[in-house]
């Protein structure tokens, strides 16, 4: 069984990770100043719409993760006793691995261009 939640996390952790890629690699600069009130408005609302959706994308591929995560719980809750400590391994393995969850916590509090999605995630920006 935990095969499975291991493979069925995988795509998620792919995607997750492809997007905070994207997400590094994003131009945040400053606008150029010489650009007309017009111009800056749409550059602007261009920014604004990409971030909205690379945010969309992400807290779906958390949510995904988190899912994974209660089923792999709630899994390791009901093995018997003498294979817990096997499954908890695993499930640790995952969860510690860089790939895994905490590294990508780890990544998003790091620094780089995230920023701006530490606020979006946590309400301090709409």
């Amino acid at each position: 069984m935990s095969a499975t939640i291991i493979l069925s996390a995988r795509p998620a952790k792919e995607k997750l990770e492809a997007l905070l890629k994207e997400i590094q690699e994003m131009d945040l600069t400053l606008l150029e100043q010489m650009s007309t009130r017009e111009e800056t408005r749409q550059q602007h609302e261009a920014r604004k719409r990409i971030i909205e959706e690379r945010t969309m994308r992400l807290k779906l591929h958390i949510s995904t993760l988190e899912t994974i995560n209660t089923n792999w719980i709630q899994y390791i809750q009901q093995v018997p006793a003498t294979k817990r400590k096997q499954e908890e391994d695993k499930y640790a393995q995952m969860v510690e691995d860089k790939r895994g969850l905490h590294g990508y916590h780890k990544e998003l509090t790091l620094g780089g261009n995230y920023s701006w999605l530490q606020l979006t995630l946590s309400g301090g920006c709409s």
